[in-house]
Protein backbone atom coordinates (compact mmCIF):
# COMPACT_ATOMS: atom_id res chain seq x y z
CA UNK A 1 0.00 0.00 0.00
CA UNK A 2 2.86 2.32 0.73
CA UNK A 3 4.19 1.88 -2.79
CA UNK A 4 0.74 2.36 -4.31
CA UNK A 5 0.37 5.63 -2.40
CA UNK A 6 3.87 6.81 -3.34
CA UNK A 7 3.39 6.02 -7.04
CA UNK A 8 -0.17 7.38 -7.20
CA UNK A 9 -1.56 4.00 -8.21
CA UNK A 10 -5.34 3.65 -8.14
CA UNK A 11 -6.93 0.71 -6.37
CA UNK A 12 -10.19 -0.66 -7.82
CA UNK A 13 -11.39 -3.02 -5.10
CA UNK A 14 -14.49 -4.67 -6.66
CA UNK A 15 -15.85 -5.45 -3.19
CA UNK A 16 -19.16 -6.81 -4.48
CA UNK A 17 -17.38 -9.45 -6.56
CA UNK A 18 -15.65 -10.84 -3.48
CA UNK A 19 -18.80 -10.69 -1.40
CA UNK A 20 -20.70 -12.52 -4.14
CA UNK A 21 -18.10 -15.30 -4.10
CA UNK A 22 -18.29 -15.46 -0.29
CA UNK A 23 -22.09 -15.71 -0.45
CA UNK A 24 -21.89 -18.53 -3.01
CA UNK A 25 -19.46 -20.36 -0.71
CA UNK A 26 -22.41 -20.98 1.64
CA UNK A 27 -24.02 -23.17 -1.01
CA UNK A 28 -22.42 -26.63 -0.77
CA UNK A 29 -23.31 -27.31 -4.40
CA UNK A 30 -21.72 -24.19 -5.87
CA UNK A 31 -17.98 -24.61 -5.19
CA UNK A 32 -16.04 -27.83 -4.64
CA UNK A 33 -15.48 -28.57 -0.95
CA UNK A 34 -11.78 -27.78 -1.27
CA UNK A 35 -12.52 -24.27 -2.61
CA UNK A 36 -15.33 -23.28 -0.23
CA UNK A 37 -13.24 -22.15 2.78
CA UNK A 38 -11.09 -19.80 0.71
CA UNK A 39 -14.12 -18.53 -1.22
CA UNK A 40 -15.87 -17.74 2.07
CA UNK A 41 -12.94 -15.56 3.18
CA UNK A 42 -12.39 -13.54 0.01
CA UNK A 43 -15.29 -11.09 0.37
CA UNK A 44 -14.48 -9.93 3.89
CA UNK A 45 -10.78 -9.90 2.98
CA UNK A 46 -11.33 -7.59 -0.01
CA UNK A 47 -13.55 -5.29 2.04
CA UNK A 48 -10.97 -5.17 4.83
CA UNK A 49 -8.15 -4.48 2.40
CA UNK A 50 -10.18 -1.67 0.88
CA UNK A 51 -10.60 -0.04 4.30
CA UNK A 52 -6.87 -0.32 4.99
CA UNK A 53 -5.99 1.08 1.56
CA UNK A 54 -8.33 4.04 2.01
CA UNK A 55 -6.94 4.77 5.48
CA UNK A 56 -3.39 4.52 4.09
CA UNK A 57 -4.14 7.22 1.50
CA UNK A 58 -4.20 4.98 -1.57
CA UNK A 59 -6.18 6.51 -4.45
CA UNK A 60 -9.46 4.68 -4.99
CA UNK A 61 -11.35 4.31 -8.26
CA UNK A 62 -14.85 2.87 -8.33
CA UNK A 63 -15.31 -0.23 -10.38
CA UNK A 64 -16.96 -3.60 -10.17
CA UNK A 65 -16.39 -6.97 -11.70
CA UNK A 66 -20.06 -7.38 -12.45
CA UNK A 67 -19.40 -10.43 -14.59
CA UNK A 68 -19.56 -12.49 -11.40
CA UNK A 69 -22.56 -10.85 -9.77
CA UNK A 70 -26.01 -9.77 -10.86
CA UNK A 71 -26.01 -6.90 -13.33
CA UNK A 72 -27.78 -3.83 -12.02
CA UNK A 73 -26.56 -4.31 -8.46
CA UNK A 74 -23.23 -2.56 -8.91
CA UNK A 75 -24.36 0.53 -6.95
CA UNK A 76 -24.16 -1.59 -3.80
CA UNK A 77 -20.39 -1.15 -4.13
CA UNK A 78 -20.90 2.36 -2.72
CA UNK A 79 -22.55 0.94 0.40
CA UNK A 80 -19.66 -1.44 0.99
CA UNK A 81 -17.10 1.30 0.45
CA UNK A 82 -18.82 3.44 3.09
CA UNK A 83 -19.14 0.50 5.50
CA UNK A 84 -15.39 -0.04 5.13
CA UNK A 85 -14.63 3.53 6.18
CA UNK A 86 -14.88 5.80 3.14
CA UNK A 87 -17.13 8.86 3.57
CA UNK A 88 -20.20 8.74 1.29
CA UNK A 89 -19.18 11.74 -0.83
CA UNK A 90 -15.70 10.28 -1.36
CA UNK A 91 -17.30 7.03 -2.53
CA UNK A 92 -19.41 8.94 -5.05
CA UNK A 93 -16.38 10.93 -6.19
CA UNK A 94 -14.41 7.71 -6.72
CA UNK A 95 -16.87 6.94 -9.53
CA UNK A 96 -17.36 10.41 -10.96
CA UNK A 97 -13.99 12.14 -11.03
Amino acid sequence: MRLMREKGTYYVPTIIAGLWVAEKAKDPDFFPELVRPKAAEIGPQIKGTFGKAYQAGVKIAYGTDTGVSAHGNNATEFKHMVEAGMPPMKAIQSATR
